[in-house]
């Protein structure tokens, strides 16, 4: 795949045409997934959570670009990868799982910046309305694990879900379904765009 330079990057992200920001996102997910795709499948995690961080890490990136902050970024895709590390860390001591981390996995810095945006009233509405597009379970879901911090297994067993893999399944759709919605929504484009 073509190297393209990181201001390349940070004008496909930061561009309100629809085609620059998928550009980015194959752009990142052809050059950074299969890093982040080893590290969570070398530490407790499956092909499904692959999916989620990854996904979860391009919307903090997306996010940090829309608010103007992505050019404090020296090397986009050793930010994201550090991003996705970061979540993926988190995620396993909620789930209160052990890991350790090869030397490589380590050395990544991280800009704490990037994990703590806070949405306006505005942009929580906004937010609220595409969640309501999406349906009841995947609200309820994304709900449940993002404000609630519920856990896979909690979740499967509110949804009566035969396991923990179901619920990560259709949590991982329902995000793709969410990131399309914002993507297609100029609306709640423009609220992060305009964002402080």
């Amino acid at each position: 795949m073509e190297k393209h330079s990181d201001q390349r990057i940070k004008e496909w992200l930061r561009s309100s045409r629809t085609e620059d920001n998928e550009a980015a996102i194959r752009y990142l997910h052809g050059r950074v997934n299969e890093q982040v795709a080893r590290l969570i499948l070398q530490n407790s995690g499956g092909p499904a959570d692959v999916d989620d961080i990854f996904q979860d890490g391009l919307i903090v990136l997306y996010k940090l670009a829309k608010n103007g902050e992505i050019e404090k970024v020296a090397n986009v895709e050793a930010y994201l990868y550090s991003v996705c590390r970061n979540l993926w860390l988190k995620r396993l001591r909620r789930d209160k799982r052990e890991v350790a981390l090869t030397e490589e996995q380590e050395d990544i810095p991280v800009a704490e910046v990037a994990l703590q945006s806070l949405l306006s009233d505005e942009r929580q509405a906004a937010l609220r309305h595409l969640l309501s597009q999406l349906g009841d379970s995947c609200r309820q879901i994304l709900i449940w694990y993002y404000y609630d911090r519920l856990s896979m297994k909690e979740i499967a067993e509110r949804m009566n879900y035969s396991g923990d893999q179901v619920a990560k399944n259709k949590k991982s759709n329902c995000l793709k379904k969410l990131r399309q919605a914002i993507l297609d929504s100029p609306h709640f484009r423009s609220l992060l765009k305009n964002a402080p």
